[in-house]
């Protein structure tokens, strides 16, 4: 283009030149630029988790016979704020080392790692937890912590949350305890609220969503699932 507008007179010569030499610079230098930027942001991220895991040393020691909490985002944060209200007692692994630094240094029990590592959970007494809750939101990596956890430790309770009915079969096959679909809470917590606001009273309202529960763990039940556990408020 700088090239037609120099040959057609659109653009002085010199300029055009100049114009030229920026842009041979600019994609000369990008490529260099953004492999520093690279280099610098693996360091820095590096940094983080060298810092997370330090600070959770001295943590493992006093983590028998608590909860497991692996992923502290938005569903295993407000689990722990209810444990805490009622003094119950919990330590939690997260993946994200920047918040694990943050959380870490607010004096939350939230420690660098994953917990579909066994000898992660062995360091912090996972068989002597009273329930192991995978909270995270990728159906992949709880499908693999549910299947590592139940190796290595088959008799610890194990609450897991799943993203939709497929997600729920396939985690019961691999050894969940309890199972809450995100997706069926969601829509019957919308639904209660529909009903109360069209003058159903509360205790009608409760009986209707129960029974859906039933019926979602029954599905799953005639597909040969047993003991799948729904969630009750």
């Amino acid at each position: 283009m700088l090239g037609y507008a120099i040959n057609s007179k659109l653009l002085d010569p010199a300029l055009g030149a100049r114009v030229m030499l920026a842009v041979g610079l600019s994609m000369f230098i990008t490529p260099l630029l953004a492999r520093i930027g690279r280099t610098i942001g693996e360091r820095d991220d590096r940094a983080h988790r060298e810092r997370a895991v330090q600070e959770q040393a001295q943590g493992y020691a006093g983590a028998r016979g608590k909860i497991i909490i692996a992923g502290f985002g938005r569903v295993g944060q407000q689990l722990a704020k209810l444990l805490d209200a009622r003094g119950i007692a919990y330590v939690a692994f997260e993946n994200d080392a920047r918040l694990v630094s943050k959380l870490h240094a607010e004096g939350a029990p939230v420690y660098f790692g994953n917990a579909a590592r066994p000898e992660l959970l062995r360091l912090v007494n996972a068989d002597e937890a009273p329930a192991i809750v995978l909270t995270m939101d990728h159906p992949a990596s709880a499908l693999q912590a549910v299947r590592g956890i139940r190796r290595e430790f088959a008799q610890v309770p194990l609450f897991v949350r799943s993203r939709d009915e497929k997600h729920a079969r396939s985690l019961r096959r691999a050894g969940a305890t309890v199972i809450v679909p995100e997706t069926l809470e969601a829509s019957l917590q919308l639904s209660a609220f529909v009903l109360e606001a069209m003058g159903l009273d509360e205790r009608t309202v409760d009986g209707i969503v129960d029974r859906e529960r039933d019926l979602f763990a029954a599905q799953l039940d005639d597909a040969g699932l047993r003991e799948v556990g729904t969630h009750r408020p």
